[in-house]
């Protein structure tokens, strides 16, 4: 039950992080200039979706607290709310027989929301590295963890910058034999 407890007390940070996501991180010390980057609402179904599924498996969980125990007080519909009530009954849920499911449902949203914040970058191959004595395959990352990461390069450490993207491919392209009476692209 312990862990099932320090995954419950995770619960109301990973439900902030992804608002805070979605709300669009902004560097508070900073100020942009007219007509500089715009703010607002960040759209990702992932985040929603980590929120949406965390805070219905609070409600429902407390809903069978409520339903089956019959505390004298129902929670406020908020995931610390609703995090600390299901902590507050613990013990009673751990002699529920469906404890189980509890503390799988639980881990499976939590991992949702850890993927959301956190998503693991998906890679393309773009060919061999063209760098003398390399020859490593060169990858193109789809998602990446911030500003600054890199987005093409292999894993002997060479990067490409977006403005060299084009020429890399070009080159990487051309390394391929042309049959005869194959269009060249």
């Amino acid at each position: 039950m312990e862990r099932f407890a320090e995954t419950l007390l995770q619960l109301p940070v990973l439900y902030s992080r992804c608002g805070e996501l979605l709300q669009g991180e902004r560097t508070r010390a900073l100020r942009w200039a007219h007509g500089g980057r715009g703010e607002g609402i960040v759209l990702s179904d992932a985040l929603v979706e980590a929120r949406s599924e965390l805070i219905g498996l609070a409600v429902s969980w407390a809903a069978l607290v409520v339903d089956e125990a019959r505390p004298p007080r129902r929670p406020r519909r908020t995931v610390p709310a609703l995090v600390d009530f299901l902590l507050q009954h613990l013990d009673w849920l751990g002699a529920h027989p469906a404890v189980v499911d509890a503390i799988d449902e639980f881990g499976e949203v939590a991992d949702l929301a850890r993927r959301a914040i956190e998503p693991v970058p998906q890679l393309i191959e773009v060919g061999r590295c063209d760098r003398p004595g390399c020859g490593h395959m060169v990858y193109a990352q789809l998602a990446t963890s911030g500003p600054g990461s890199r987005l093409v390069s292999c894993p002997a450490g060479h990067s490409w910058k977006p403005h060299q993207w084009l020429a890399l491919h070009q080159r990487l392209g051309q390394r391929r034999p042309v049959r005869r009476g194959e269009p060249v692209a």
